[in-house]
């Protein structure tokens, strides 16, 4: 069968092989005789025959020439990957956290809570552990802010009780002085 007139309709005569003959065809795209994977007439110069083509240089060998500058990866076929290989992962192994941060941040919030006196040890605790921080060879630096943060609250309620039960007992003492 073959592509009597380019648009699909086949005729009974001719070769069994359809890709026997010429490519194109009256009609089909390119002019007969034409290779359509071969490098176009302008491409190879003047000549334009198949001889020249077998001279023009192969555009996928690798030269010196036609490397990038600065390329020196390893040539096709010499069995080294050019980026080093496929990649490992690489994990993060975060520092080991301050001990007087993590205990700043504890009493700190403690002293919120429960047990005001541990207020200005937390913020004692917590300038230690943000010197200890400061460096980079321990983690926990959020914790310290955290002690440093809820110890100052807690020592400033110790503060108004200590206040509060002090003038609770001076106009107590003031009420019994004056009756």
């Amino acid at each position: 069968m073959t592509d009597s007139d380019g648009y699909g309709r086949y005729s009974a005569s001719g070769p069994s092989d359809p890709y026997a003959g010429t490519y194109g065809g009256a009609g089909g795209y390119g002019s007969p005789g034409t290779d359509p994977y071969g490098v176009p007439s302008d491409e190879l110069g003047s000549a334009g025959s198949s001889a020249s083509a077998a001279a023009a240089p192969d555009p996928y060998a690798s030269s010196a020439a036609t490397a990038a500058p600065g390329y020196t990866g390893p040539e096709f076929g010499s069995g080294a990957l050019p980026y080093g290989g496929p990649a490992q992962p690489q994990y993060y192994v975060a520092p080991p956290s301050s001990g007087s941060a993590t205990a700043a941040m504890i009493l700190g919030i403690l002293s919120l809570t429960c047990l005001p006196l541990a207020g200005p040890v937390a913020v004692v605790l917590a300038v230690m552990g943000m010197k200890a921080t400061a460096d980079g060879t321990q983690g926990g630096r959020g914790l310290a802010i955290a002690g440093l943060v809820t110890g100052i609250l807690g020592t400033l309620y110790l503060i108004f009780v200590v206040l509060w039960i002090l003038l609770y007992v001076v106009v107590g003492v003031w009420a019994v002085g004056t009756s």
